[in-house]
């Protein structure tokens, strides 16, 4: 594994507890994907994860406050990320199961891609 994709695994790891604090029992998947999840990453490279989750709210902008949690809580890691030439942010895509199951083009093409790179990092 490349030194740049060990930094970005360290940073994986922090968010998947993150969520996990965040979300608890209602945290269904945590997939990466892009360029971090086919493991060919840059140092600018944004951190592409769809989250499914039970009982979001109803809109994308409540969404992105609530995980605004995790993003607080991992902004040392990030700082120091950045110290290192990484220069990450994150880019969450959510959906609750009912979403994920009624239809959703970017979610199963996500969790296709996951499936046949190993990107799953959650399930």
């Amino acid at each position: 594994m490349s030194p740049l994709m060990s930094m970005y695994e360290e940073l994986l790891e922090k968010l998947l507890a993150a969520c996990l604090s965040l979300y608890k029992d209602r945290l269904v998947s945590l997939v990466i994907f892009g360029s971090i999840g086919r493991k060919i990453p840059r140092p600018d490279s944004d951190i592409d994860v769809l989250i499914v989750a039970e009982g979001l709210p109803k809109w994308r902008l409540q969404r992105v406050r609530e995980f605004d949690r995790v993003e607080a809580s991992l902004s040392g890691t990030l700082d120091n990320a950045a110290q290192r030439g990484v220069r990450a942010e994150f880019s969450p895509v959510f959906k609750t199961p009912d979403e994920v199951k009624k239809g959703s083009l970017l979610a199963g093409h996500v969790f296709l891609v996951a499936y046949y790179l190993g990107s799953l990092a959650w399930n």
